[in-house]
């Protein structure tokens, strides 16, 4: 599934947003948020938050509920790679040398309840 979107708010490091500018017959509305909470010096809460309207109307009702299925298991898998990164070689030093985060560049994601995820920081390492 394709999909073209818009940063529409970048506050680096703890924010971003975007929303769709072009994207498959069955959305008429996409966005999402990314926000990234220090929890301590060693862990930080990830919340990943997408908002989606189904078209056409008439389908809503059906496409709504299967289309929250598939982007929360999307949700899913770009959280474990971004965890995965951060643990990986060089931590989230990683992150600036420009090597690629599994399962970020996938389709985009939505889920109807925020999903979050302990993620590591520097040092240490929170499982949910």
């Amino acid at each position: 599934m394709g999909m073209r979107v818009a940063f529409v708010q970048l506050q680096p490091p703890t924010r971003a947003a975007v929303k769709m500018v072009q994207g498959p017959w069955f959305l008429s509305k996409f966005a999402g948020s990314w926000v990234f909470q220090a929890q301590s010096a060693d862990i930080t809460l990830a919340r990943f938050r997408y908002t989606l309207v189904a078209a056409p109307r008439p389908l809503r009702r059906l496409i709504e509920p299967l289309a929250a299925l598939y982007f929360s298991r999307v949700v899913a898998k770009r959280l474990a790679g971004l965890k995965a990164f951060c643990e990986g070689p060089g931590g989230t030093a990683g992150a600036r040398t420009g090597r690629r985060v599994p399962g970020m560049d996938d389709a985009p994601s939505r889920d109807l309840t925020p999903p979050t995820a302990g993620l590591p920081t520097a040092a240490g390492v929170s499982k949910d």
